[in-house]
């Protein structure tokens, strides 16, 4: 009888860099900005225009 060696090869551990991501502090801080980027868009914009609806409607009749 002859004996055989076999080799394994176990996989190795791959990191998702986007699940990483994800994860940890980089997903906070984007978001934070994004949020402060939508707030800044609703205050300096959104506001006006509702402002220029609601006089244009007050005169308007």
């Amino acid at each position: 009888m002859t004996k055989h060696a076999v080799i394994v090869n176990f996989p190795v551990k791959k990191t998702n860099k986007f699940l990483e991501f994800i994860d940890g502090d980089g997903f906070d801080k984007v978001l934070g900005k994004v949020t402060k980027g939508l707030f800044s868009t609703i205050l300096f914009l959104g506001i006006p225009y509702f402002v220029y609806v609601v006089v244009q409607a007050f005169f308007m009749g």
